[in-house]
Formats: structure tokens, C-alpha cells, sequence
């Protein structure tokens, strides 16, 4: 049989939409499992979205002595920092 989408990924990236809703609905293992893909697995590493506070950016600066090594390191933290306009902030105080 001849499919639009060739794995979950294509799915995901040209169909946001019908992903989210079947995400939400604990539909999308069926759906992989109809269609012979492999599920996308769950990174453990990965933090939850509300996990880089401004205290805890904060902390993890201070562990470097540059904003490149920050950024290299805990890209998590720079990425929040520079999303809630901590950035900033967080040079006055390293001095970088």
C-alpha cells in the first residue's frame, strides 16, 4: 500500500494538527501500530518544560565562566533564560 507519510516523524512534521489531537486523545500508539511505524520514544534526559526557573538558571551559570560555555553545557537553562528575558540579568551578575 502506497501511504502519505512514511513514518510517525513526517506525520508529526506536515500534520501537526491530527498529531496533537491524537497526543492528547492516547490515540497515536493505535495509530502507529496500524501503520507499522515505530512510536517515537520518550528521551530521559529530557526536563519538563517548567523545570529552568529563573533561580535554577541562575545556579547553573554559575558553574561557568563564560555565557558560551553556559550555553554550550546547559542549553536547557540558556534557552529559558533567553525565552523569559533572564538573559540579561544573568550577564550583569556573571559579568560575561
Amino acid at each position: 500500500m502506497n501511504y502519505k507519510y512514511k513514518c510517525v516523524n513526517d506525520f508529526r512534521v506536515f500534520n501537526q494538527g491530527l498529531f496533537k489531537l491524537l497526543v492528547e486523545r492516547n490515540e497515536l500508539k493505535q495509530l502507529c501500530q496500524d501503520m507499522n511505524w515505530r512510536l517515537p520514544e520518550n528521551k530521559p534526559n529530557k526536563k519538563p518544560i517548567s523545570y529552568w526557573t529563573k533561580e535554577k538558571c541562575f545556579e547553573g551559570a554559575k558553574q561557568y565562566n563564560t555565557l558560551r560555555e553556559f550555553t554550550i553545557n546547559l542549553g536547557g537553562a540558556y534557552y529559558a533564560a533567553r525565552k523569559n528575558n533572564w538573559l540579561e540579568e544573568i550577564k550583569q551578575l556573571m559579568n560575561w
